[in-house]
């Protein structure tokens, strides 16, 4: 092995993580030189205090983490993870922090509120490499507290410039479930070159919208070099959404406690074609490749669900008022309370169902999902399961109506049919395919795409 040229093993090496890379490191002599030798190997620095054990000068923890920030090669992402106030924070780590900022990439910050004048002081000096920026909460305090900034902002709050975020192109904020209004307006005003936003929330318990904006307050700063790329935020208002001018970011995620219509239209536009996703305690709706906007490369919107799908059978009612529902993909025990609901989805071209139980093998009493139009039903089960014809025929016609049986294709995975084909049936035996059958179809792009996806 040792005869393949070091040049190439550096380009392997590159494509490994810092765990992947320090496993490689123990293969043998030749390896751990050269997997030391990485980038990699010494691009990462990370120091976590729980509290447990405090850190002190000469911690193995505070030694590994000066070493690494210190002896990289090149541009250094550091995480600095502190859950209780020790010495050794302003004793030498933030102080290593100010000396080697303009060699960090990227900086992941959670530290307590006594710390923040501190490292709001070592942020305000130039960090030219400095492109994504990550703030982490906190067991007991505000995710915002490391750079001093209020808990619950008011609409016309303008925190003062920090110099060391104003090329940072990637934002990441977690705040705790009890945190209140996030404004837009603050964070634009502290990445003025945003591209990528991420709003999360630890615990997704919290009640009332997150991220907000009021219109009376103006418009929003101008984001530089072209505006926003991406966008994952959790519980927005639709107000908020419409200041970041989501329907022109190519990356859209929302995720919400439960549907909302407007901000759902925010997301995805008006006269679109969607996918819906259905498992069993959460709904996503997507817009997909085919999409009326090429420059969209993903758009959903995430929200739960309760057990008897009421949230579903609202979110299929206001779709048609903005979209077109053309894809369904339901996986778990969603597809038995799907068909009790006897929706009418006139549009849908596809269904892909998931099911991880036994298939019936004869009629239930189950109401019948109504799709006039279907084309495609993609039929996988997480229990390898064989079926006569009559079953099968038997288990689709009870669950679904549609116009034209004939035109049907059926795709299965996990299902095997047998025996004699009674000639009564719905679905002929030359309407059925394998999985990998179904690969190489290219009449059906969403088919492909689910495929593609899955």
């Amino acid at each position: 092995m040792m005869d393949i040229p070091p040049e190439l093993y550096t380009l392997i090496f590159d494509h490994l993580t810092l765990q992947q890379l320090i496993r490689s490191s123990h293969v043998c002599t030749g390896w751990r030189y050269m997997a030391r030798d990485h980038k990699t190997f010494w691009g990462e620095a990370v120091v976590v205090e729980f509290g447990l054990v405090p850190l002190t000068p000469t911690s193995s923890a505070v030694n590994l983490f000066l070493a690494r920030i210190s002896e990289a090669k090149g541009p250094v992402s550091v995480s600095v993870l502190i859950f209780t106030l020790s010495p050794v924070v302003h004793q030498v780590i933030l102080p290593t922090l100010s000396r080697h900022l303009h060699r960090i990439s990227c900086l992941r910050v959670a530290m307590p509120w006594t710390c923040g004048n501190v490292l709001l002081s070592v942020l305000q000096q130039p960090a030219p490499l400095l492109k994504t920026f990550v703030l982490n909460s906190l067991r007991a305090a505000e995710a915002w507290q490391p750079l001093c900034l209020p808990v619950d902002w008011h609409k016309n709050y303008a925190p003062p410039p920090i110099q060391a975020l104003a090329r940072v192109e990637t934002f990441k904020i977690d705040c705790p479930s009890f945190y209140g209004n996030m404004p837009l307006r603050p964070i634009i005003s502290l990445f003025p070159s945003l591209r990528h936003l991420e709003v999360g929330q630890t615990l997704q318990m919290g009640e009332g919208p997150l991220l907000v904006h009021d219109f009376d307050d103006g418009p929003l700063p101008t984001v530089q070099d072209g505006g926003m790329l991406s966008l994952s935020v959790f519980e927005p208002t639709s107000s908020a959404l419409r200041a970041l001018d989501a329907g022109n970011i190519p990356t859209v995620d929302v995720t919400m406690l439960e549907f909302r219509e407007d901000v759902v239209k925010e997301v995805l536009g008006s006269g679109v074609q969607v996918q819906c996703r259905l498992n069993c305690s959460q709904a996503t709706i997507s817009t997909s490749a085919r999409s009326a906007n090429p420059q969209h490369t993903r758009r959903s919107a995430t929200f739960s669900i309760d057990r008897a799908l009421h949230a579903a059978e609202r979110c299929f009612s206001s779709v048609s008022r903005f979209g077109t529902l053309v894809a369904l993909s339901v996986h778990r025990d969603a597809w038995r309370r799907l068909c009790a609901l006897d929706a009418n989805l006139p549009a849908l071209e596809l269904i892909h169902t998931v099911i991880e139980y036994p298939l019936p093998a004869g009629a239930t009493d189950a109401k019948r999902l109504r799709c006039d139009n279907l084309r495609t039903l993609v039929l996988q089960s997480r229990i390898r399961t064989a079926l006569t014809y009559r079953a099968f025929d038997t288990f689709v016609t009870a669950s679904i109506a549609i116009r034209d049986w004939a035109a049907l294709s059926v795709v299965l995975d996990g299902v095997t049919i047998f025996g004699p084909y009674p000639p009564v049936m719905q679905i002929a035996p030359t309407q059925v395919r394998t999985w990998d059958e179904a690969k190489s179809d290219v009449s059906s792009p969403w088919l492909l795409e689910m495929m593609r996806q899955w």
